[in-house]
């Protein structure tokens, strides 16, 4: 049986951006590709940022650009909906590093939302095809030699669409480890996330995975579920 809800996976590609503080030397460009899992949604996303001075790990301009799509479902109390969700983005950055632990990054461009819903749902605030502004924050430091903190989020005027995560991490030898808060949401549902997170599992010298998995509620719905994102990273 569906569940009552209206929910899409709005996963957002900043998600990943903490990886670029990770960088230790000269890498311009960092890619990505993941997936995000809850009981009655699936969503597939990549994406990449390139720093313009050809230096992730310094002061300066970026361009951004992400694509993702996906399938949910929902009960809207008359029969169950079947929606489809892709979006793109496109935005330019700035970040600052105030030193080589701490760094601020800003976005501004334009996002595209494609949802299609089967059978057609009059009572949807969340369907058809927008195209909005979008503004990003990434904010990431070293506590410690040992621990980390970040916050980071974006809005799209398209839907209202909002997406911002917080996290601390313990270092772990290579992998960081350490307890995530999620906000997500558009005009149609609010969803929080409240999990644990494995940053700079590696794979080679240049690609290494992240997982994050946890708890998932629906505030508006009373609805919850498990989560688990999975994504796969490499400097380049």
């Amino acid at each position: 049986m569906l569940k009552n809800i209206r929910k899409t996976l709005l996963l957002s590609s900043s998600m990943t951006l903490l990886i670029v503080a990770q960088s230790s030397h000269a890498d311009g460009l960092v890619t990505w590709l993941g997936g995000d899992f809850t009981d009655d949604a699936n969503y597939a996303y990549l994406g990449g940022v390139k720093a313009l001075n050809n230096d992730l790990s310094a002061t300066g301009y970026l361009l951004r650009g992400s694509l993702g799509g996906g399938t949910y479902e929902y009960n809207n109390g008359v029969r169950g909906i079947d929606g489809d969700n892709y979006n793109a983005d496109l935005s330019v950055g700035y970040q600052h590093f105030f030193s080589a632990d701490t760094r601020l990054t800003g976005y501004l461009g334009v996002s595209y939302q494609d949802y299609d819903l089967s059978p057609n749902d009059p009572s949807s605030d969340v369907d058809g095809s927008e195209v909005g502004a979008k503004i990003g924050l990434d904010f990431l430091t070293k506590v410690t030699d040992k621990v980390s903190f970040g916050i980071l989020g974006d809005y799209s005027t398209a839907y209202d669409t909002y997406w911002s995560r917080a996290h601390v991490g313990y270092e772990f030898g290579p992998v960081t480890v350490g307890p995530e808060i999620v906000g997500l949401g558009n005009e149609s549902f609010d969803e929080q996330r409240y999990g644990l997170g494995f940053t700079g599992i590696k794979v080679t010298d240049s690609t290494g995975i992240d997982l994050s998995l946890g708890y998932a509620d629906s505030s508006r719905s009373s609805d919850d579920s498990g989560y688990a994102n999975l994504v796969m990273h490499t400097m380049w």
